[in-house]
């Protein structure tokens, strides 16, 4: 399975220590992090802003975080908890569908074709 980018930093954060405070899921990404992790920082910190914005992680705080020199605390949504298990059922569902779609279709067709050259 080919990952881009968005899930590569998603699987790199779900593989990071997490803490449980009041009913969340909470990771901190320090300098020292960045430095052991095959990413880029200013790639890391674009990413972790996008999945911000898509509501997959929450970063408590914005400020003073362009070089990482202050560690970041992340909360992890439940969305990002199940990305790959949800990625996979939705890719099932989808196939499930065009299944459901495709059969009667092409039976139909087939249908219709062999009462056209029943009438000739």
């Amino acid at each position: 399975m080919k990952l881009n980018t968005k899930e590569k930093v998603i699987k790199y954060l779900l593989t990071l220590k997490r803490t449980y405070r009041n009913h969340q899921t909470r990771i901190v990404i320090t300098k020292d992090v960045v430095e052991k992790s095959n990413f880029n920082p200013d790639v890391l910190l674009l990413e972790l802003y996008d999945l911000d914005a898509r509501g997959f992680i929450l970063i408590d705080s914005k400020i003073g975080h362009k070089d990482f020199t202050l560690a970041i605390n992340i909360v992890l949504n439940e969305s990002i908890l199940n990305y790959f298990e949800n990625k996979k059922e939705s890719k099932i569902l989808k196939r499930n569908h065009w299944i459901q779609f495709w059969i009667p279709v092409s039976i139909s067709i087939l249908a219709l074709v062999v009462s056209i050259i029943g009438l000739k």
